[in-house]
């Protein structure tokens, strides 16, 4: 009877994790325009005014694309996982991109998205939901 129970337990669990990650997959799912990025080793903050570039990133169900001034400059595929930081120990919800280069992220109550690099030096970037976008369940559908 115990065997039962933890197996029964253990594929709740499962199913839970899951679902967290796919509702965490499909709140990033859009096109976010940037606002800015704070840190590398001097701690600058750069905007699309100070660097005169314009930077979107398209989020999909299975990548990531970055464009500068409408130019894709990369694509990566991704997949969302619940990790420890290295730079404070804690877990967080993160994007793990095939590159192996990973950001923690959260979306904030004025549907902010703030990406920061898991890593010393990095920087934390944020984006703004673009406007006038498909509705979500348009665009899941539709992928």
């Amino acid at each position: 009877m115990k065997k039962l129970f933890l197996l029964l337990f253990l594929v709740w669990a499962i199913s839970c994790e899951r679902q967290d990650e796919n509702s965490a997959k499909e709140s990033l799912i859009g096109n976010w325009e940037w606002i800015s990025s704070t840190g590398g080793i001097d701690g600058r903050t750069e905007t699309p005014v100070s660097i005169g570039k314009q930077v979107k990133i398209v989020i999909t169900k299975d990548s990531v694309k970055v464009y500068e001034n409408s130019v894709l400059k990369q694509k990566n595929s991704y997949k969302i996982s619940r990790e420890k930081s290295v730079l404070d120990n804690k877990i967080k919800d993160m994007i793990i991109y095939n590159s192996g280069f990973r950001d923690s992220f959260m979306i904030d109550s004025q549907n902010q998205l703030h990406l920061i690099g898991d890593c010393f030096d990095c920087f934390a970037s944020l984006y703004k939901k673009a406007e006038n976008q498909p509705s979500q369940a348009r665009q899941i559908a539709s992928f």
